[in-house]
């Protein structure tokens, strides 16, 4: 199954990678050149990660291929990311490849890797987080924290609004009994390296008088919240399209394993199969599905 996901993942790299240059450089790519031309730990509109990555891709000359490449590589991490979350859920081949499809197919992430901005690094490091996260809760070393700050501290990086996923998350889990999860020495490390990581940006700002809050007030003046919706249409039907699939895949799996724990076998279950199990019984899901 991880074969499956590094197949995905190489196929979205080089789509990219071959597509991506061939239009010419959108206006804020330029904007990005230039601010990462003049290194600094933030700037008015946007923190300092993807300016300095784009000029990073210039040094050598200009060059669309490798300017559009680091988009095209955070897509592929966001693809391969994606899939491993599906394994962990308990997701089959099939449940992969349409989660892979989903995210390379939905229009506002497929923008996201085609061209820089400050979502390009989100594609990656926000699943990322939600993938450690889960893997702790599921029992893996608390040693991860460590590594949740500091994806998350890179993101804040890139764009401020990861602190409204992590806020997401943090009241996500609170609300289940994998609150548990949430206390801990290596939480309070985690927290440290993402204040460490992001800490000097937020500096930054709060000695410039905070010009990115003055930023979005002159933008919620300016535009219609409205106006946004029209993009968030298109995402909804093919992100139900990816729990769909998990749980067709998922019950299709447990429909196998109902009739080996019948003949007494009951190796290789997941920790949640039992309850699943048991509703698919009462149910009479697994019956159909055979």
């Amino acid at each position: 199954m991880r074969r499956l996901s590094t197949i995905a993942a190489l196929a979205v790299f080089v789509v990219h990678l071959i597509a991506n240059p061939h239009y010419g450089y959108f206006r804020d790519e330029l904007y990005f050149i230039a601010c990462g031309m003049h290194p600094d730990w933030g700037y008015v509109d946007q923190p300092p990660l993807v300016p300095l990555l784009a000029a990073l891709t210039q040094v050598f000359g200009h060059s669309l291929v490798f300017l559009r490449a680091v988009p095209a590589l955070f897509a592929t991490g966001g693809v391969a990311v994606t899939c491993a979350l599906v394994i962990e859920f308990g997701g089959g081949p099939f449940a992969q490849v349409i989660a892979a499809l989903v995210f390379f197919f939905t229009p506002v992430l497929l923008s996201f890797g085609m061209k820089v901005g400050t979502d390009e690094a989100g594609l990656f490091f926000w699943p990322l987080i939600a993938l450690l996260v889960v893997r702790i809760a599921r029992g893996a070393s608390p040693k991860l924290w460590l590594a949740v700050g500091l994806v998350a501290g890179l993101s804040f990086e890139s764009k401020y609004s990861v602190l409204f996923l992590l806020a997401a998350m943090f009241f996500g889990v609170l609300a289940t009994p994998e609150r548990r999860i949430l206390w801990g020495r290596w939480v309070c490390a985690g927290a440290g390296i993402a204040l460490l990581v992001a800490g000097r940006n937020v500096v930054w700002q709060l000695h410039y008088g905070l010009p990115m809050l003055e930023l979005l007030r002159n933008g919620q003046n300016e535009k219609n919240g409205l106006i946004f919706v029209p993009w968030a249409l298109p995402i909804l039907p093919e992100q139900s399209l990816i729990a769909y699939a998990a749980q067709v895949d998922r019950l299709t799996h447990l429909s196998g394993k109902v009739t080996a724990t019948e003949h007494g076998r009951e190796d290789n279950l997941l920790p949640a199969d039992w309850a699943d199990m048991r509703t698919a019984r009462r149910g009479g899901l697994c019956r159909k599905l055979r």
